[in-house]
């Protein structure tokens, strides 16, 4: 049982780790681990709102790639690290050069997109731009250009984005491609930045509030987390070494960071 503020003590022997389950009304359960042995304080365990004003079926779509296999949601995927980027200066397709202030054009816009879609939790990396082909690099997305036309891998390290189109005034492009990067399916909202039919433009574009909810919980999660919102044993919550010791759950994870 919890104090009425959310908090409670439990101690965990060192070397021994425990699942912990927390429920509470109008909430997902949430069930993470504990490791015993380590002096932690102030850590807070989020719940995810089950009504109200949070998308949990857009979370679904978005996090498990509900909208095209709901049949078949998966665990969630996003970087853990600042990703570096490795970005290729000519198609690959024709060897033609990318020009230079459409290169800079998209720099900018991978170091503006990146903190958004992680909730500002991680930022661009490394940043290098040359003629080398990369496909594979650990820590690194590796972007490229080729007609054929946008893809990105979702979530993956090494990841990997193609361009299809190399010019200014792409905003929306660069953070949909940049998006399944970070760890993001396809929604069936439209216009939004993962449902896409969003009209091009020289706008900067962002998520929509909606999908800023999906980010804020999707980056508060660990790799692994599985439906409803089931943590991998790998990913342990901190506990307090001594008989003093207490987690405090927030009461609504879109008040808390």
């Amino acid at each position: 049982m919890s104090a009425g503020d959310g908090s409670f003590s439990l101690d965990t022997p060192a070397g021994v780790s425990r699942p912990l389950t927390v429920a509470a009304d109008g909430y997902q359960y949430r069930e993470t681990f504990l490791r015993g042995g380590e002096v932690r304080s102030d850590v807070d365990i989020d719940l995810i709102p089950s009504g109200g004003s949070f998308p949990f079926w857009l979370f679904r779509q978005m996090g498990r790639n509900g909208s095209e296999q709901p049949g078949n949601l998966q665990p969630l995927k996003r970087w853990t690290t600042n990703p570096n980027i490795h970005l290729e200066n000519r198609w690959r397709d024709t060897g033609a050069p990318i020009p230079d202030d459409v290169l800079q054009y998209f720099v900018s816009e991978i170091q503006r997109v990146i903190p958004e879609l992680s909730d500002g939790r991680l930022a661009a990396g490394r940043i290098e731009v040359n003629a080398d082909a990369w496909d594979s690099a650990p820590d690194y997305i590796s972007i490229h250009f080729d007609h054929s036309g946008n893809w990105g891998y979702v979530g993956a390290n090494p990841g990997q984005v193609q361009f299809g189109t190399a010019a200014k005034c792409t905003s929306i492009m660069i953070i949909h491609e940049l998006g399944h990067a970070m760890g993001y399916y396809h929604s069936n909202v439209q216009p939004s930045v993962m449902g896409g039919h969003v009209l091009a433009s020289c706008n900067l574009e962002h998520l929509t509030p909606d999908e800023q909810l999906v980010a804020r919980v999707l980056y508060s999660r660990p790799p692994g987390n599985v439906e409803p919102d089931r943590d991998p044993p790998a990913a342990f919550g901190y506990l307090r070494a001594e008989s003093q010791s207490s987690l405090q759950t927030c009461d609504d994870v879109l008040r808390h960071r």
